[in-house]
C-alpha cells in the first residue's frame, strides 16, 4: 500500500490475507477477516488482547479508536460491543476506519490495562495498515475516561480525543460513588434535591452503581483515596491536564452517573496549565433525568463534535501531505527527474524515494533523476517524515522505458 491512504477495501483484503500468514511468526492470533456491506473487517489477538478494526470503502486514510466502559465485575470477551457497532456505524460512513480493542478481557475500573492495551493495538494496526492520516480518540463514560489519559499521555500518536460524558477526577468519583452507596433512596433523593420526576428505580439503580464503582476503584488503585493518593492521580485526567492535541467534552448538565462539575473541573486543571485553547466542553440539558451520555440531547452532538475535532485538528496541524509528479515515457539511456511536494504535517520534512518497496540509497531529496539502460516499466514513491516523525506515503510514479 504504497499510495495515499484513500485505500479501498479490495486493498485492504489483499493485505489482511498477507497477515493471516505472516502473523505466525509474529505471535499474533488472527481470528479472521470478513466483508460486510461498505465495510471490510479484520479481528485478532495480540498479546491476550483482542481486537477489531473496521475499514471503510472508500477509505479516508484516518483511525479512530473506541475506547468502551467495561461492565462492572464482567469481562469482556468480544471488543464488538453493541456501543462500539454504534460508534462504526456513525463514523464509517463518513469514511474513517474504526478499530476497539477488549482491554484483554478486565472488567470494573481497569485504567491501568486500558490505557497499555489500547496504546499497543493502536501502534500495531498504525504500523501494520501503514496509516498515515490522523488517529482519533472516540469514548464515553469510562471510556471516556481512558480516551483522555491516552491524549494526555500519548500526543504524539493521536491527534484529538472526543470525550462523552467521561469521568475527570477518580478522587471525586469515590466519594461520590461511595456516598451513594451507603444512602437509603430517599436520602439520595435529599442529597441529590431531586423531584419527584426521578423514579425511585432510577435512585435505587444509583445506590447499586455506588457500591459496584468504588469497590472497583478500590480494585484498581489498591486503597482508598487517603491510603493511595498516588494511584488515584496516575488515573485521573484531571492530574494531567497538559494536554497538547485539542480535546471536546460532551456532557449533559443532569448527568447523575457523572456529575458535570467534574468538567468545572478538568476546565480550571486545563486552564492552571495554560492549555484552555485546545479544550471546548459542550454542555446539554437534560431530555430524560439521569440518562447521561444517553441522553438524546448528547447523542445528538455526538455526529457534530466529531466533525468539528476533526475540522480543529486540521486547523492547528494540517495532515502532512505529499504528491509525486508524473508518470512518463522515455527511451533508453535518458535521464528523468521526478519531484515531490509535500505539505502540511509539523516542522521540516525529509524524504525517502522507493523504488517499488526497494529503498533507493542516497535519494533523500525532493527530486530524485533516475536513468534506465533497459526497457519496462518502473514504478516508484516518495515517503515524507516530519519532524515529530510522522510520515507519508506519495502516490506512485512510472518511468516507462522504449527503445
Amino acid at each position: 500500500m504504497h499510495k495515499n491512504n484513500s485505500g479501498k477495501a479490495s486493498t485492504i483484503v489483499i493485505l489482511l490475507v498477507a497477515l493471516l500468514i505472516l502473523s505466525a511468526l509474529a505471535g499474533i492470533q488472527f481470528m479472521g477477516t470478513a466483508t460486510a456491506a461498505g465495510y471490510t473487517e479484520a479481528m485478532g489477538n495480540l498479546g491476550g488482547v483482542q481486537f477489531v478494526v473496521r475499514f471503510p470503502d472508500p477509505w479516508n486514510g484516518m483511525l479512530v479508536v473506541y475506547c468502551h466502559t467495561p461492565v462492572l465485575g464482567q469481562p469482556v470477551l468480544d471488543p464488538r460491543t453493541s456501543h462500539y457497532n454504534g460508534t462504526a456505524d456513525l463514523l464509517l460512513p463518513k469514511g474513517y476506519a474504526v478499530a476497539a480493542s477488549n482491554y484483554g478481557g478486565a472488567g470494573g475500573f481497569p485504567a491501568s490495562k486500558a490505557i497499555s492495551s489500547t496504546y499497543t493495538i493502536t501502534k500495531y494496526i498504525v504500523d501494520t495498515y501503514h496509516i498515515t492520516g490522523k488517529v482519533f480518540l472516540y469514548g464515553a463514560v469510562m471510556g471516556g475516561t481512558f480516551a483522555l489519559l491516552l491524549a494526555e499521555k500519548y500526543p504524539s500518536l493521536y491527534s484529538g480525543a472526543l470525550d462523552i460524558s467521561g469521568s475527570k477526577d477518580v478522587f471525586q468519583d469515590y466519594a461520590y460513588m461511595t456516598t451513594l452507596a451507603n444512602l437509603t433512596v430517599p436520602q439520595i433523593r435529599s442529597y441529590l434535591n431531586l423531584p419527584p420526576i426521578y423514579p425511585d428505580a432510577m435512585l435505587q439503580f444509583l445506590k447499586i452503581y455506588g457500591a459496584g464503582g468504588s469497590l472497583a476503584i478500590l480494585n484498581e488503585t489498591g486503597g482508598t483515596p487517603t491510603a493511595n493518593p498516588k494511584a488515584y492521580e496516575d488515573v485521573s485526567p484531571t492530574y494531567h491536564a497538559n494536554i497538547s492535541i485539542p480535546v471536546i467534552t460532551i456532557h449533559s448538565t443532569g448527568d447523575l452517573l457523572v456529575p458535570f462539575s467534574q468538567v468545572t473541573l478538568y476546565q480550571a486543571a486545563v486552564a492552571k496549565a495554560g492549555r484552555s485553547n485546545l479544550y471546548r466542553v459542550c454542555s446539554t440539558s437534560p431530555v430524560v433525568p439521569g440518562l447521561g451520555n444517553s441522553d438524546a440531547n448528547v447523542i445528538a452532538q455526538i455526529s457534530i463534535r466529531f466533525d468539528e475535532l476533526v475540522s480543529w485538528s486540521e486547523q492547528l496541524q494540517p495532515t502532512l501531505r505529499v504528491s509525486a509528479f508524473c508518470n512518463v515515457t522515455v527511451i533508453t539511456g535518458w535521464t528523468w527527474y521526478f519531484f515531490a511536494h509535500s505539505n502540511g504535517g509539523f516542522g521540516s520534512h525529509s524524504y525517502q524515494w522507493y523504488e517499488g518497496t526497494t529503498l533507493l540509497a542516497g535519494q533523500t531529496s525532493m527530486v530524485m533523476p533516475v536513468t534506465k539502460n533497459t526497457l519496462g516499466t518502473f514504478t516508484f514513491y516518495c515517503k515524507v517524515t516530519d519532524a515529530e516523525g510522522k510520515t507519508a506515503n506519495s502516490n506512485n510514479v512510472t518511468l516507462t522505458v522504449i527503445g
